[in-house]
């Protein structure tokens, strides 16, 4: 497999996209609050390199391409031609 793999995202509108933010930030912080009850620093230190790794993937991932549907189009019928 030679081939790099592609993935199409044809629309993600805003609120799509808080909502996963908002996900993986509320992830972290019940890893965080969960060490607090269980007196656990390493769980805490965990949940906050989640934190940062998560936000540092979030703003330096500049691969995600946008198409338009007709954009989409295009690109799903060169392919369909490939194969």
């Amino acid at each position: 497999m030679s081939e790099k793999i592609k993935i199409m995202v044809i629309r993600e509108s805003v609120r799509e996209s808080w909502l996963i933010d908002g996900g993986t930030f509320l992830m972290c912080l019940a890893v965080m609050v969960i060490s607090r009850f269980m007196e656990s620093p390493a769980m805490g230190w965990f949940g906050g390199i989640l934190l940062f790794l998560g936000i540092f993937v979030r703003f330096s991932s500049k691969q995600k391409k946008f198409f338009t549907i007709s954009e989409a189009r295009v690109e799903l019928d060169r392919i369909e031609k490939s194969l």
